[in-house]
């Protein structure tokens, strides 16, 4: 079933696996996507990769790549849970298999953990599970299920026994709670303050590769971890997330001091703030009016104008 030395693409049913394995004496990494990287079927005809598939390859890594195609795909294909019965069969001769998943790809990494019999998986900020009884608190689980409703009942990950390393923010109140429904077999490691951006701020702050690399070759360093994870105080989304009060615990002087700071960054990088407009009208426009196409540059004449006046408007309000 594996081949060496050689890329190799197929489809089980709507899951999209692409791997390259180097060399069999050295350990594997199996990865899944979170839920806004899926693939649709013209991207895989254009040749597009599975996600992780890149990462790893440069890396020399040995790589099993299992990408979601659409938008509302939660790995719970029968087809594709038969395939992960019989790729476990051949993954038994490698010395190390590692799962790597983020929100979504966490889900689904706990939930084939066991039966793939990784020695461990790294997840960032996962979702335990996509039963909107198990886990009513959270608006992703319950929209999955309007968005994508099943006949039968979705499955628990948390039930996993793996080994797992989970990165999560403790003041974002869902992804809290599917931290702590996993079991004792499990080290969290703590990022408060960036909400279900975990990723996007590891890798803001230049040290996801790194962090993942970590894993990959054995532990993560906590020192480093926690020496570098306090720079998040520089990116633009961090008292954004804070100031909207996730725990609903903060007092009005607290929230005052996230404010000042808020603002504080703002005026610091406001020669970036009418970029970020555009893209945000942008990025609106498509999500309202998907058939037109909207172009950053009928947007820039704007920048140097109007749109520092809006900048303003935002910073101060």
């Amino acid at each position: 079933m594996l081949q060496l030395n050689q890329e190799v693409c197929m489809k089980v049913d709507d899951i999209f696996v692409q791997y390259y394995l180097f060399n069999m004496s050295s350990p594997v990494m199996i990865t899944f996507p979170p839920g806004c990287q899926y693939l649709t079927q013209e991207n895989i005809d254009a040749g597009k990769n599975a996600w992780g598939f890149d990462f790893f390859t440069k890396q020399q890594i040995n790589v099993i790549a299992c990408n979601h195609i659409g938008a509302d795909n939660y790995f719970d294909s029968p087809l594709f849970a038969d395939f992960i019965n019989t790729l476990a069969i051949h993954l038994a001769q490698f010395p190390k298999r590692l799962g790597y998943g983020i929100s979504r790809g966490g889900y689904a990494a706990s939930l084939y953990a066991d039966t793939l019999a990784l020695d461990g998986a790294l997840l960032l900020m996962p979702l335990s599970t996509y039963n909107p009884t198990l886990a009513p608190w959270d608006i992703k689980v319950i929209s999955a299920n309007k968005q994508h409703p099943t006949t039968t009942e979705r499955k628990d990950a948390a039930n996993c026994s793996t080994p797992l390393t989970i990165i999560y923010d403790p003041l974002s109140p869902a992804d809290r709670k599917h931290a702590e429904r996993y079991g004792e077999s499990v080290e969290r490691i703590r990022l408060p303050g960036v909400g279900h951006r975990i990723s996007r701020t590891l890798q803001a702050l230049g040290i996801l590769k790194s962090i993942v690399l970590m894993y990959q070759h054995g532990e993560i360093d906590k020192h480093y971890f926690y020496t570098e994870v306090r720079r998040r105080r520089q990116t633009s989304f961090y008292f954004k997330g804070l100031s909207v009060n996730p725990t609903k615990k903060l007092t009005l002087k607290r929230l005052g001091i996230i404010y000042y700071h808020q603002l504080r960054f703002k005026l610091m990088h406001i020669e970036q703030q009418p970029q970020k407009i555009a893209c945000r009208w942008r990025d609106s426009l498509r999500k309202r009016c998907p058939t037109i196409v909207i172009s950053y540059k009928w947007l820039s004449p704007l920048s140097n104008n109007h749109l520092m006046l809006a900048s303003g408007a935002f910073v101060f309000c």
